[in-house]
């Protein structure tokens, strides 16, 4: 659907000179207060914290690009103004695992609770290039997931304690 939809915006405008089309593919956008407890490094570490167990399909080693959300806001404002017209993947080209969010977050919140779960389909690897990206905006740089998750652990931390 993401795709037909995306073709109609380029069929409606290819021959309209007056206007360009940008079409943003963000990779799995993570950040503090997603609202509900996704499977991803928010809804891992919102378990952690609340010592509720993970429960991870299969091992947890599928590859995802996982993209903090300031830096898709970041992209997003300097692409806005910018001269290129087409389709990008907004990624950091740097995938990483579930067991890898695991990690991440078994060194802030000690003792935490993992299961898995029998996988339901096969496991798919997603893993993309960021060389347009890169070359549209060379001075790019992008929240490690270490970073990222740390910056979720913090706000969370910061709001238990006011309550």
């Amino acid at each position: 659907a993401k795709y037909a939809s995306e073709r109609l915006l380029q069929k409606t405008i290819e021959n309209n000179t007056k206007c360009s089309l940008l079409i943003l593919r963000p990779a799995l956008v993570y950040g503090p207060d997603e609202g509900k407890s996704f499977y991803g490094p928010y809804g891992f570490l919102k378990s952690a914290i609340n010592k509720d167990v993970i429960t991870l399909w299969g091992n947890g080693g599928e590859l995802r690009e996982f993209l903090f959300v300031d830096d898709l806001v970041e992209v997003v404002m300097r692409l806005i103004f910018h001269e290129f017209s087409g389709l990008i993947n907004i990624v950091n080209g740097r995938s990483k695992t579930f067991k890898d969010i695991i990690k991440i977050i078994s060194e802030l919140v000690p003792s935490i609770k993992v299961n898995s779960r029998s996988r339901s389909k096969p496991k798919v690897d997603q893993a993309y290039d960021n060389k347009l990206l890169q070359g549209l905006l060379p001075d790019i740089s992008f929240t490690s997931l270490e970073d990222g998750i740390r910056t979720i652990y913090e706000d969370e931390i910061h709001k238990d304690l006011k309550n």
